[in-house]
């Protein structure tokens, strides 16, 4: 009986103890959060940090002809994953209104992109775009 009471003391006491000092955890251990962002962000600066995905949507009258024409001004920065599109409402079926095009970005290292989007008919260079999004991607150091 006294050795049990030694076992199970000891277990109780060295269990706690591992729990106390826990392996410490690296925040560049945990996925990062992809960013998730829509027409709100003209205008804006948005901060991310490399390798991290930024998801943007955008509505676009696609059944009219127009589309999102995209400039980046720092492609080591910044790069184009994938685009597509999906109808509002999610029925393919309906005819007419609106699309959201999903835009995904990747920043790739440290700096600045001025990210410009334009919707417009791109048959039509001297119209004028009848939407435009505008906004700064300024990716920090992974580090810091």
């Amino acid at each position: 009986m006294t050795k049990f009471i030694g076992v199970a003391l000891l277990f109780f006491l060295a269990v706690p103890a591992c729990r106390r000092n826990p392996s410490p955890v690296s925040p560049h251990d945990q996925p990062l959060q992809e960013l998730t962002l829509d027409s709100t962000v003209n205008g804006r600066q948005v901060s991310s940090l490399p390798h991290q995905r930024i998801t943007l949507d955008l509505a676009v009258l696609a059944d009219a002809g127009y589309q999102w024409v995209l400039s980046l001004t720092d492609t080591n920065v910044v790069r184009i994953d994938s685009a597509s599109f999906r109808p509002v409402g999610g029925n393919w079926n309906q005819v007419g209104g609106l699309t959201i095009e999903t835009i995904v970005f990747e920043a790739i290292r440290s700096g600045e992109c001025l990210v410009s989007l334009d919707q417009r008919r791109v048959w039509e260079p001297g119209v004028p775009p009848i939407q435009s999004v505008r906004f700064t991607l300024v990716v920090a150091a992974a580090g810091g």
